[in-house]
């Protein structure tokens, strides 16, 4: 066999539809799937077809990972054969440099994307019948021009969206009022975590979301800064993970220190009724999530001045995002009945009270859960 046709037939191709999956089939039949799902979210029980793309991609991404034994399949001396007739007609690949046959696909960030998440989550919420009712609007900065469909970044018009976190869901809301407003593309700080998982990790490098690193967290820090003076619109969960006791706990600092850093204000958003749909021990059920209402109340902006005290600020937020949330407790459309699992302990329900919380966070800690939810 000439030394060219065994050097290409020895070598893993990474480009074109070979970068995303381990064959271009698969690229397309996850493709295939994917397409018909609009199709079907037409209706409610369509909703749920939602399963089949996302199980076929993980079958292409995960299922098809695994690889023979190829001691077992070739045999000790075989395996020696191959690998030196290997490293004889292809050079070792550079240190530190990682070959993954997976789905790896980490597109840049794409406005199309962007709006194209949006309107698949607009449709799923519609296609539920999920009355979402909103005040607070007229604290949300003015329309910025746009960029064809999107908002465009304006240097100096940019915000911190500090958002409550009782449910996995919240963030989806909070954008949903941002998007419907001026069309704002929201940039999240998303755990390191989560942005690694094999199905999230293309939506948030195509997202311009901002990746976290808890041991880190200085380029996060950096990155976020750039991009609020560049005008973008940065959103926290400043709770850092679900509040059992759907009350508003402490706050990490990151959002008063980036905002006053940055020059920009602080809006508070608090989502109340989204833990019911989904929310830490608390999966989804289609049931209890048709026609489920969710309310959002979007605060005063925070204005910080040079040399503010960050605790103190915190705290500030911290008792906006309560008063918030009280706020859309008050004319929240569904009654609870004594012992509401989402209902907080001090207002009758049976979630965990503030000192249980801390309990089970603590607990969480030692046994080497995130403590934070």
């Amino acid at each position: 066999m000439p030394h060219d046709a065994l050097v290409r037939r020895d070598t893993v191709l990474g480009t074109g539809l070979w970068r995303y999956t381990r064959h271009p089939d698969y690229f397309g039949d996850a493709m295939v799937e994917a397409g018909l799902f609009p199709v079907a979210a037409g209706s409610w029980p369509g909703v749920l077809t939602v399963l089949s793309p996302a199980l076929l991609t993980w079958a292409l991404a995960a299922g098809t990972r695994k690889t023979p034994d190829r001691e077992a399949y070739l045999g000790p001396s075989g395996v020696q054969r191959v690998r030196g007739e290997r490293e004889r007609v292809r050079p070792a690949p550079a240190e530190g440099r990682k070959k993954d046959l997976s789905m790896g696909w980490k597109p840049r960030q794409n406005d199309r994307m962007y709006r194209s998440v949006v309107h698949a989550g607009k449709a799923v919420f519609a296609a539920l019948r999920l009355p979402i009712i909103v005040t607070g609007t007229e604290n949300l900065p003015a329309s910025d021009p746009l960029a064809g469909r999107s908002r465009r970044a304006v240097p100096g018009h940019g915000a911190v969206v500090a958002i409550t976190h009782f449910g996995y869901l919240d963030f989806a809301f909070a954008e949903l009022v941002l998007w419907n407003h001026a069309r704002i593309q929201a940039r999240y700080m998303i755990s390191k975590r989560a942005a690694e998982h094999w199905f999230v990790s293309p939506f948030v490098h195509g997202l311009g979301h901002v990746i976290t690193d808890r041991r880190a967290g200085a380029e996060a820090y950096d990155d976020a800064l750039a991009k609020l003076r560049a005008g973008e619109y940065v959103a926290i969960l400043p709770e850092a993970g679900v509040s059992r006791s759907f009350t508003v706990r402490g706050l990490k600092t990151g959002a008063v220190r980036l905002a006053a850093e940055a020059g920009v204000p602080v809006i508070p958003v608090s989502v109340w009724g989204a833990h019911r749909l989904l929310t830490r021990g608390h999966g989804f059920s289609p049931r209890r999530a048709w026609r489920s209402p969710v309310r959002v109340h979007i605060g005063v902006p925070i204005h910080h001045a040079p040399g503010l005290d960050v605790a103190e600020e915190t705290e500030k937020l911290r008792r906006e995002l309560q008063d918030g949330i009280d706020t859309c407790i008050a004319d929240f459309p569904v009654t609870a009945e004594p012992g509401a699992w989402w209902m907080p302990a001090h207002l009758g329900g049976s979630a965990m009270t503030d000192a249980e919380r801390e309990a089970a966070d603590v607990a969480d800690l030692e046994a080497g859960r995130h403590s934070r939810g």
